[in-house]
C-alpha cells in the first residue's frame, strides 16, 4: 500500500477544472466572476462598522431587586437612556446611553 502525496503540480497538471461544469473557459468566466465578487466585498468584510461608544450608568429612580430587564429598560428610558437591564449578583437596573 502507497500513499501518494499530490503536489501543486500534480494538481494543476490534473483535469480538476473538468467536473462536468461545461467548457473549460466557462468554468474560467465563472471563476473570474466569482474572483471578483470576492475582490469588491472583501474590504466590508475586513473593516469593522463604527460603534458608538455606550457607558453604563446605575438607575437613580428604580428601587429594590432588579429580576426583569423589560421594566429595568422602561425606567431606563423615562430617565433619558436608550436601555437597561438587571446585573451582577445584587441584580441592580443598569442603564446605557450612547455617545458618552
Amino acid at each position: 500500500m502507497s500513499v501518494r502525496l499530490y503536489t501543486p503540480r500534480a494538481i494543476i497538471g490534473s483535469s480538476c477544472f473538468n467536473l462536468g461544469l461545461g467548457s473549460n473557459m466557462e468554468v474560467k468566466a465563472t471563476a473570474c466572476v466569482l474572483l471578483l465578487f470576492l475582490l469588491l466585498s472583501a474590504p466590508q468584510l475586513m473593516m469593522p462598522g463604527v460603534e458608538a461608544r455606550v457607558c453604563r450608568y446605575a438607575s437613580r429612580s428604580f428601587r429594590g431587586l432588579c429580576f426583569s430587564d423589560t421594566n429595568c429598560a422602561h425606567v431606563c428610558q423615562t430617565e433619558g437612556f436608550i436601555g437597561g437591564h438587571c446585573h451582577g449578583l445584587r441584580r441592580r437596573c443598569i442603564c446605557m446611553r450612547s455617545g458618552c
